[in-house]
């Protein structure tokens, strides 16, 4: 069941508006915004089928201890939540290390970092509510163009042509109603 359903991010609506009547000085930053927009949507469209014993909430943003942070889409399970940070790039990347780059060479942002730093606070903020549920988190990578060499097995993401089966890991946490039977 979809708590909270996601909704055109207000500063994209603006950037649409005023791209239709101007050039943006820094396009750049609308580019990215409508990437991860669509990449979201992907990710909402792989996640619509869910069954109802569990909460989605898409586009979440918390603050803890004056921090604020953005969650793409929470999953809340009756025994474990979890975090899905939806990323739409294209092209070819691989880690080298620590470090996450393009093919040309060019080091990217690491995306980790980010979940990592929402993870810590969301630990935080359940902690301070008396909420002490496991936290499962992934990458979703969502463009059909993009391909990470050297992804280490453990690296919590999933690619697209995995979707499927990371739903199908899902559906024992998904099926409540088999381990609380009324009938029981």
């Amino acid at each position: 069941m979809n708590l909270k359903p996601r909704e055109t991010p207000g500063e994209l609506k603006v950037l649409r508006m005023l791209r239709a009547r101007m050039t943006l000085p820094d396009d750049q930053h609308y580019l990215n915004l409508e990437q991860g927009y669509a990449g979201e949507q992907i990710m909402d469209g792989w996640l619509e089928g869910l069954s109802n014993d569990c909460l989605l909430i898409d586009d979440l943003l918390l603050e803890q201890n004056r921090r604020i942070f953005q969650i793409d889409s929470l999953l809340v399970f009756q025994e474990k939540i979890y975090m899905l940070d939806a990323k739409h790039s294209a092209g070819d990347f691989y880690i080298d290390g620590d470090k996450w780059k393009a093919i040309s060479g060019t080091e990217i942002q690491d995306p980790l970092l980010q979940m990592k730093r929402s993870i810590t606070l969301l630990r935080k903020l359940l902690q301070q509510l008396r909420i002490n549920l496991p936290i499962g988190y992934f990458l979703v990578f969502t463009h059909p163009e993009f391909y990470l060499y050297n992804a280490p097995p453990d690296l919590p993401a999933v690619f697209r042509p995995q979707v499927p089966r990371f739903l199908k890991k899902l559906a024992p946490a998904l099926d409540c109603n088999n381990r609380h039977s009324p009938s029981d």
